[in-house]
């Protein structure tokens, strides 16, 4: 299974873990009616994920703090790595398998 979708009180999540950061991604698919806040647009398949618009994940870490970056879309369960992402800018890659 590449993605597995689930729902924490009123917003249903897409996991998958990312080719370029080698990390699980939470992404918002679905809230329920009136609920509040942003969600990706999802074509509901769980083994070939597509999300729009791109994803982009921002932090610091270390000491002294390092930045990073992950920034891609993903069509069809795979993910195209944008210029700034700092793990694989402009690399094509399927998601990996979902192991949790």
């Amino acid at each position: 299974m590449k993605s597995r979708a689930f729902t924490v009180e009123e917003v249903t999540y897409l996991r998958f873990k990312c080719a370029g950061c080698d990390l699980p991604h939470d992404i918002p698919v679905k809230r329920l009616e009136g609920a509040r806040g942003v969600r990706w647009d999802w074509n509901n398949n769980e083994e070939a994920p597509t999300l729009t618009p791109s994803c982009k994940t921002v932090w610091n870490y270390g000491s002294p703090p390092r930045g990073s970056i992950c920034h891609f879309t993903l069509t069809d369960g795979v993910q195209q790595f944008h210029a700034d992402d700092t793990s694989k800018p402009n690399q094509l890659l399927p998601l990996p398998e979902l192991v949790e």
